[in-house]
Formats: structure tokens, C-alpha cells, sequence
């Protein structure tokens, strides 16, 4: 258990990285300035900052959180990361460009998973079984109506309004489904933990990418929204656990 002084060191530095995730957040809210918006949560040096901010809250926070929650969190903040390499490499470099798409496919994939591992017992082991099953039932059945070669399906560009475009991710059939059976098994743990707290920040962020994704093609700003959210979030279970708990 950390000391007092522990303890105020902690509190510092959790209500700077919260200072500064509110400005960026205000700013992205506000407009204030288009230039800066325009770049706001979609380029290099704030993916890079996103995911360093996430994983510092993460190291602080952790020790007061289960071991399943502290991996969901993990999974999404590393998105950040491989957006950032998706933005400095891989929209220069075509192999490089698909071999970080499929990073963040299996990214995608994993992250129910690690919501599943926020439950326990037997209804984990139900919802890990049913979601594995599902996945490869969907996947088979896509692999072979569509016969498209996976290097043109898993590619990342630069969309019109300035966000990445995750290639494999269209409006269609294909996707819709996909989409449903990844919410599905990513709120389903977190509702059955009664954990609404968490669940209303990544449901409200979802709704925000899901209205940018239908609407523009891209995911907007879905995984700094979410970042975000949990860092505020980390920060406020730290100081609740230490101070008011």
C-alpha cells in the first residue's frame, strides 16, 4: 500500500494527465481551432500521446483494479499504438500497411475476450466458447463467399475528413453482422459485472464512432473518445479508492 507521500505524488500527476486529456477533449468538442481539429485524435503525435497518457493511468491505477479489467483497458489503449505506427509507417509502406491492419484486426478480435475475462465461472466459459464458435462460423462463411485477397481486404488509408479508414469495414451485410457480434460479446461481460459506470463511457464513445463510421466511412476519433474516457476514468477510481473509499 503506498505511503502518504506515495499518495500525493499519485494525486499529482493523475490531475495533470487529466488537465491535459480535458483541454484536448474541450478542444476536439469545441472547434476552437479548425486547423487544430482537423488533426485532433487522428495523427502520429497524438495517437502516440494518447496511448503513452492511457498506459501511465494504467501503471498508477492498476494496483487498484482486478487483473481481467486492467487487460480490457489494455486492449483498447494499445489501438493508440497501432494507429500510431499505422500513421507513420504504414501509409508509406504497403506490406507494412497491411501487416499493422492485421495487428489491429486481432486487436479487435482479442478485446471481447478480454471483456469475457471480466466475469467469472461458468458464464465466462459459456460467452468465450459461444464467441470463439461464432467467429470462425462468421469468418468461414465470409472466406468463402468472398474471395478477395486478404491484402486488399486488411489496408488502412486516409479518408476524406482526415481519419484512418480501416478498409475491411464497409457498409454492408458483411460488416453489419460483424459489428453486432463484436458489441455484443464486448458490453454483454461488462453488463453481466454490473460495472455501468464503464459501460456507459464505452457506450457512449461507441454511439459517437458508430454515428462517424455510417456517416463518413471511418471510425472518427473512436479510439481517442474511448482512451480518454477510461484515462478519466482510471483517475477518478485511483483518487475515489485512496481518498474516499
Amino acid at each position: 500500500m503506498a505511503n502518504p507521500i506515495q499518495h500525493q505524488c499519485i494525486i499529482r500527476l493523475i490531475i495533470h494527465v487529466i488537465q491535459i486529456r480535458i483541454a484536448i477533449i474541450v478542444i476536439n468538442v469545441l472547434h476552437v481551432n479548425n486547423a487544430i481539429n482537423s488533426r485532433m485524435c487522428w495523427s502520429a503525435e497524438v495517437s502516440l500521446k494518447t496511448f503513452v497518457l492511457g498506459f501511465v493511468a494504467i501503471l498508477f491505477a492498476g494496483q487498484y483494479m482486478s487483473l481481467p479489467l486492467v487487460l480490457f483497458c489494455v486492449s483498447i489503449i494499445f489501438m493508440q499504438l497501432i494507429e500510431y505506427f499505422m500513421w507513420t509507417v504504414g501509409l508509406r509502406n504497403k506490406t507494412a500497411n497491411y501487416y499493422i491492419s492485421l495487428a489491429a484486426a486481432l486487436l479487435l478480435w482479442l478485446q471481447p475476450i478480454a471483456s469475457i475475462s471480466t466475469t467469472k465461472g461458468e458464464t465466462a466459459v459459456g460467452l468465450l466458447i459461444l464467441y470463439t464458435v461464432l467467429t470462425v462460423l462468421y469468418k468461414g462463411i465470409y472466406s468463402i463467399i468472398d474471395k478477395t485477397p486478404s491484402q486488399q481486404i486488411y489496408k488502412m488509408y486516409e479518408g476524406a475528413n482526415g481519419h484512418l479508414v480501416w478498409n475491411w469495414l464497409q457498409h454492408d451485410t458483411q460488416t453489419a453482422i460483424g459489428l453486432l457480434l463484436y458489441f455484443t460479446f464486448l458490453l454483454l461481460p461488462i453488463i453481466l459485472s454490473k460495472n455501468w459506470t464503464l459501460l456507459g463511457v464505452i457506450a457512449i464513445t461507441l454511439g459517437i464512432s458508430l454515428y462517424t463510421f455510417y456517416r463518413h466511412n471511418t471510425w472518427g476519433s473512436m479510439w481517442c473518445w474511448i482512451v480518454n474516457a477510461i484515462i478519466l476514468f482510471l483517475c477518478g477510481k485511483v483518487i475515489w479508492t485512496n481518498y474516499f473509499n
